[in-house]
C-alpha cells in the first residue's frame, strides 16, 4: 500500500506543477498579448501623428525651395547687375 500513496502523492505533485506551469503560461500569454495589443495601438497613434506632420514638414520643405528660389534670382539679378545690391 505504500507504493500506492508513494505513487498518488507523486501524482499530485505533478498535477500541481502541471497545473501552476499552465497558469504561468496562461499569465505570460496574456501579458504578451496585452504588450501587443499597447505596440499596435501607439503604432496606430503614430501613424495619425505622422500624418499630421506630413503637413508641416511639406510646408517647411516649400519655405526652404522658396528662399533658395528668391537666393537665386538675387545672386543672377546681381550678376547681370540689375538687382540694388552693392556694386
Amino acid at each position: 500500500m505504500a507504493f500506492y500513496d508513494q505513487a498518488n502523492n507523486i501524482i499530485g505533485k505533478v498535477q500541481d506543477t502541471a497545473a501552476g506551469a499552465m497558469d504561468t503560461t496562461w499569465n505570460a500569454a496574456q501579458t504578451a498579448k496585452d504588450k501587443a495589443s499597447d505596440a499596435i495601438q501607439a503604432a496606430v497613434d503614430g501613424a495619425g501623428d505622422g500624418k499630421d506632420n506630413t503637413g508641416g514638414f511639406f510646408q517647411q520643405a516649400g519655405e526652404q525651395v522658396k528662399r533658395a528660389a528668391q537666393g537665386t534670382t538675387e545672386t543672377v539679378k546681381t550678376a547681370l547687375g540689375l538687382g540694388g545690391g552693392n556694386n
